[in-house]
């Protein structure tokens, strides 16, 4: 009898010292108490405690803590790439900030998003749930940029109008219920509470830091520039060209005269073009350089 009493007492101090667990009493880490099977069904609820020693029955296969880590979680230079603009089609790659944080109310739906937990810590699971954010985030802005009834429609108004699709990020990726006015620019300015529910966590801040278009754009800008230049530049080479020729025809030359005298005296006269093909070139000649030069040679 006592042997079996020794038993039941050995056995009861097994199971209460090694569930006797003490987690991080430090802010910003706190932890929930999860049961095997239930604490991601519906009618469950999940409470957030302080840190410190804590019984935990049949750890760690009946229950166990899960430790969360509340504080914010940056998520710098996220890029959205292939955001193709309505008018004129061109893919740009947008980089953008965001910061949130797990919401206590919500830690069940947290722990939903990121797939349940099977270790003592969910840190690691932080970014599963980035990972629905980002892409819940390129949809919204893939669908501004396809809108034809909204701004940004070229690559240039994306570049210029950045804020539009952190606008419109917010509106769409917060939950309706959640976002005011207010609630918006608070995000926007870095200190929101922007519930989303599915998600367990809360934004608090999002940002468009910058809109890189293809470079193949660049590119075209800088072929666009250069033929602008060589074109302008042709264009005054003629206009000199013509008031050169116009001038040798007030003097008397003869417009054919003129043309050749001018070509020649730039070095583009054609083959056939010689000296002996246009008579009187000396005076011709003189007469250009005169005009040339305000004086004579």
């Amino acid at each position: 009898m006592f042997w079996i009493l020794g038993a039941l007492v050995f056995w009861g101090l097994v199971i209460f010292l090694t569930g006797y667990r003490k987690t991080p009493a430090t802010p910003p880490f706190k932890h929930a108490v999860l049961r095997k099977g239930t604490y991601l069904r519906d009618g469950s609820e999940i409470k957030l405690f302080d840190g410190g020693w804590r019984f935990f029955l049949l750890y760690p296969w009946w229950s166990k803590p899960v430790i969360f880590d509340t504080s914010d979680k940056n998520y710098n230079n996220q890029k959205v790439e292939e955001v193709r603009t309505e008018k004129d089609r061109v893919d740009s790659t947008i980089f953008y900030d965001v910061t949130w944080y797990v919401a206590e109310k919500w830690v069940k739906d947290f722990l939903r998003a990121c797939g349940g937990v099977d270790k003592t810590t969910v840190e690691e699971h932080f970014d599963k749930v980035q990972k629905i954010l980002h892409g819940n985030i390129s949809q919204a802005i893939r669908e501004l940029a396809a809108r034809e009834d909204q701004e940004p429609n070229t690559w240039e108004e994306a570049v210029a109008l950045a804020s539009k699709f952190a606008e419109y990020v917010v509106n769409n990726v917060v939950d309706q219920e959640a976002i005011t006015e207010e609630e918006r620019n608070n995000i926007l300015n870095g200190s929101g509470q922007g519930l989303i529910k599915k998600l367990g966590i809360k934004i608090k801040r999002f940002k468009i830091s910058k809109v890189v278009p293809d470079p193949a754009i660049e590119k075209g800008k800088e072929a666009q520039t250069e033929v602008g230049l060589q074109t302008q530049a042709d264009l005054i080479k003629t206009q000199r060209r013509a008031q050169q020729v116009e001038a040798l025809k007030a003097t008397g030359v003869s417009p054919d005269r003129a043309i050749d005298a001018v070509q020649a005296q730039q070095g583009e006269a054609t083959k056939s073009t010689t000296v002996l093909d246009i008579p009187q070139l000396g005076s011709v000649a003189e007469k250009l350089l005169e005009l040339l030069f305000g004086k004579k040679v």
